[in-house]
């Protein structure tokens, strides 16, 4: 194989969603991004604003692949405003400047639901925002909280996660809307690992996945859970999440679903994943897809598509078993174009997409589970959580599928809103989706993604508690490769948005990793005065 070259690439890309289409031979529709329009910017976040037809591309870091110099952009939160026609228009949103006190971060958890989005943590470094650019190459610095935008205000505001890590850290990790429990739902996060507010090195204190974590946002408060299962996933990070509900289940369960993922192996091999695992609530049990592994896969996004909400799309990502990512990338992806279609209720893999394939129900072995053993964990880790869950369960057995509309993973969540809104002029699907570690999506009952990703060129061109205490770092102190998926926005036919694909990708962050491995060693130790005004 070729060796991998790294480009940079500013092409929003949009797969149709309209009709039904084979991973080898579907075409995607391009539209070039405007210059300067955060088109060289790595792990940013989508969101979507159902209400307004407009998706937010939130946090990131500046490429350093050439022609790019690594300079980060201004702190600036740009909107793209579907036309309609599989494509749109990019534009930086002046009515809602980051507030006081926050900043740009990369590699936090991402989620979104009809009213708002939310960022947990993340981290600092060279390449995020124009005061932490003097920071070494390597050093990342923990930005601690948890980060809310309102879609009604378009108010920013922030609150400790305490509730969530001893320090408020958060990176790698999966978080999750789910609609139904409590007043206005709640965030459910696993994975990833966290950090002192200091300094952050990735897979240092890993969580493990029995820990789950639950935010309950109309009060603001965190919550614990023990998960169980007759295994637990092992610790990883820069996988995907997505969520759906069956429409007629009779205890209103929500079925969270994980995919891939890495962790840091010893020698010459990570501990990487070809895995899809699904957590449901309430029973907050793990289950395993019972399928032959094809070949790991990191930094990559998913999205829930279809009517039915049955289908997962991967999109992009790289395989992370080598001991570094540029070795990696060398190896040839499983996925055609880098996409790949999972069924979420046989939990199997395909090579296309079904648009008249049917509504999603719970996997055989999750439906079989809730028969046998009821609704319930056996113990509670907290009443007042018991309380939260248990007394919504009879509206939402009752009351049909309600949920979450945008919010791109990560690490990447697909749910839909309730009513049928119309954000595209003849209701029909599409999908704009990102390779980011936490996109957030907005499924509506027509649907569209946003999955931003990268593409890959190589020689031959073969086929990533309450708020107290919280501590961000200063807008003045602080900012490659996306993170994960809205859930739907319209645009007739398309699913528009891959930002770089799948292919892509790879190469962007090899060089990332490469230029980070640089110089982590020798510059560990300093730190310039912006990364000191950073941790006061």
């Amino acid at each position: 194989m070729d060796d991998v070259q790294p480009v940079s690439d500013t092409q929003t890309q949009a797969l149709p969603l309209a009709s039904s289409w084979n991973n080898a031979t579907v075409e995607f529709k391009i539209t070039q991004k405007p210059q300067g329009v955060a088109s060289t910017i790595n792990f940013p976040v989508l969101w979507a604003d159902q209400r307004r037809n407009l998706i937010y591309s939130f946090g990131g870091e500046a490429s350093f692949i050439p022609p790019i110099s690594g300079h980060p952009r201004p702190l600036t939160l740009w909107t793209f405003s579907p036309d309609g026609k599989g494509s749109g228009t990019w534009s930086e949103n002046t009515t809602s400047p980051y507030g006081d006190g926050l900043t740009r971060p990369a590699g936090g958890l991402s989620a979104g639901s009809p009213d708002a989005a939310w960022y947990l943590g993340g981290w600092s470094s060279v390449g995020t925002s124009p005061e932490s650019h003097n920071l070494p190459i390597g050093t990342l610095i923990p930005v601690p909280g948890l980060t809310k935008f309102d879609f009604t205000t378009n108010e920013w505001s922030n609150q400790t996660a305490t509730g969530y890590s001893p320090s408020g850290t958060a990176a790698g990790g999966g978080i999750q809307f789910v609609p139904g429990f409590g007043p206005k739902g709640i965030l459910v996060a696993f994975g990833g690992d966290t950090s002192d507010r200091f300094r952050y090195t990735p897979n240092s204190l890993p969580r493990n996945f029995a820990l789950i974590s639950v935010y309950e946002p109309s009060a603001g408060k965190w919550y614990t859970q023990t998960a169980t299962g007759e295994d637990i996933p092992d610790n990883r990070s820069r996988f995907c999440v997505v969520g759906t509900r069956e429409n007629k289940s009779s205890n209103g369960s929500y079925e969270v679903f994980m995919y891939g993922g890495v962790s840091s192996g010893s020698g010459a091999a990570n501990n990487a994943f070809d895995q899809v695992w699904t957590l449901s609530i309430p029973s907050f049990r793990w289950f395993k897809a019972d399928y032959t592994p094809r070949g790991a896969r990191a930094t990559h996004s998913c999205n829930v598509v279809g009517a039915g909400q049955r289908q997962m799309i991967s999109i992009g990502g790289y395989n992370a078993s080598r001991s570094s990512a540029v070795s990696g990338m060398q190896i040839p992806d499983e996925f055609a174009q880098g996409l790949g279609i999972f069924d979420l209720s046989e939990m199997k893999w395909t090579d296309g997409y079904d648009v008249d394939a049917p509504a999603y129900t719970r996997p055989s072995v999750v439906e079989d589970w809730y028969s046998k053993n009821g609704s319930y964990p056996e113990s509670w880790d907290q009443p007042a959580l018991k309380d939260l869950i248990q007394n919504n369960i009879t509206a939402k057995s009752t009351s049909g599928p309600d949920q979450p509309a945008p919010a791109a993973s990560t690490t990447a969540s697909a749910s839909s809103a309730p009513t049928a809104s119309v954000l595209s002029p003849n209701n029909t699907p599409k999908i704009i989706g990102g390779v980011v570690g936490g996109v957030i999506g907005l499924l509506l009952i027509l649907l569209a993604i946003l999955v931003f990703f990268i593409r890959k060129r190589q020689r031959a061109r073969r086929q990533h508690d309450d708020g107290s205490d919280a501590h961000p770092i200063p807008l003045k102190a602080v900012a490659e490769m996306p993170d994960r998926s809205p859930e739907e926005l319209h645009d007739p036919n398309f699913v528009t948005a891959k930002e770089m694909d799948a292919n892509h990708r790879r190469e962007l962050e090899a060089k990332y990793h490469w230029e980070k491995e640089r110089q982590a060693e020798g510059e560990n130790g300093r730190m310039s005065v912006t990364g000191r005004r950073e941790l006061e």
